[in-house]
């Protein structure tokens, strides 16, 4: 009786840590993630004479991976990639309102709206009255 306790207990802690691990193995693999990786194409656009930086996102950025931190770290990393790129484009100004607009897109737009229009015209608010006003404040 004592070693079939013994066996419960051992598969017990081992199913308990499997998301875990993977969530694990995941965030190590986020950061060899490239530019790439995460859009089909990134290109600037004039829309009502508005600058904007038109993002058609690949199902790796889309994608719900159920686990809030691995999704989150993904839109860090692919965020990064795309400031990286883009930063010293004549158009680009105003990141923080840029990286609200950007996080509200991968977090509710997702794959059921592409392009996501960034626009860096637009000022800086909290992130929730961003999300608040659909992304576009």
């Amino acid at each position: 009786m004592t070693l079939i306790k013994i066996l419960c207990c051992i598969a017990i802690l081992c199913f308990s840590f499997v998301p875990f691990f993977n969530a694990t193995v995941e965030a190590k693999a986020i950061n060899s993630h490239t530019y790439n990786d995460y859009f089909k194409k990134v290109t600037w656009i004039k829309r009502s004479g508005v600058w904007s930086l038109s993002v058609e996102p690949k199902a790796t950025l889309t994608k719900n991976y159920g686990n809030a931190n691995v999704q989150g770290a993904h839109a860090s990393r692919s965020y990064k990639l795309l400031e990286n790129k883009h930063k010293k484009d004549k158009y680009w100004k105003n990141s923080e309102s840029m990286a609200n607009q950007y996080l509200c897109h991968v977090q509710f737009a997702g794959s059921m709206k592409s392009p996501w229009n960034l626009e860096p015209s637009r000022k800086k608010y909290s992130y929730s009255y961003t999300v608040k006003k659909k992304c576009n404040p």
